[in-house]
């Protein structure tokens, strides 16, 4: 039995708990992208919603599946799951940049949020986690 997902991806870098409105950047194809400014990076947080009409699980498995990011995540060169339980995934992603710049890489917490309607996934950049890249 096919049910109604709503996927909702923030990358919120380092948890920016103030109240501000999200700016709605793009609306194509079911997709809605948002951002707004993040008080603690230069780089905007953005968020993205949008409803699938297909088993929750399917769409878990893949976002899940942290191994497989760098095939289809543009610029994701390697991942590596750091803790996974139950309700969160915490782990490790580097991304190539061009030349003269050096790759990029930051630790991310997945979160996950089920209900009987609908899952909220919840990315954020970790900061102070050790890891053996």
């Amino acid at each position: 039995m096919k049910s109604i997902l709503t996927v909702a991806l923030a990358v919120l870098l380092y948890s920016n708990s103030h109240a501000q409105d999200w700016e709605l950047v793009k609306d194509k194809n079911g997709i809605k992208v948002f951002t707004r400014e993040s008080e603690h990076s230069p780089i905007k947080a953005f968020r993205v919603v949008s409803t699938f009409e297909t088993p929750h699980e399917t769409i878990l498995g893949v976002l899940l599946n942290i191994s497989s990011y760098p095939e289809w995540y543009d610029h994701c060169k390697r991942t590596k799951t750091i803790l996974h339980d139950q309700e969160a995934v915490t782990y490790y992603m580097e991304i190539s940049m061009p030349l003269p710049f050096d790759n990029r890489d930051a630790v991310y917490k997945l979160e996950i949020t089920r209900d009987k309607k609908s899952t909220a996934l919840t990315y954020r950049a970790v900061a102070n986690i050790k890891t053996r890249t």
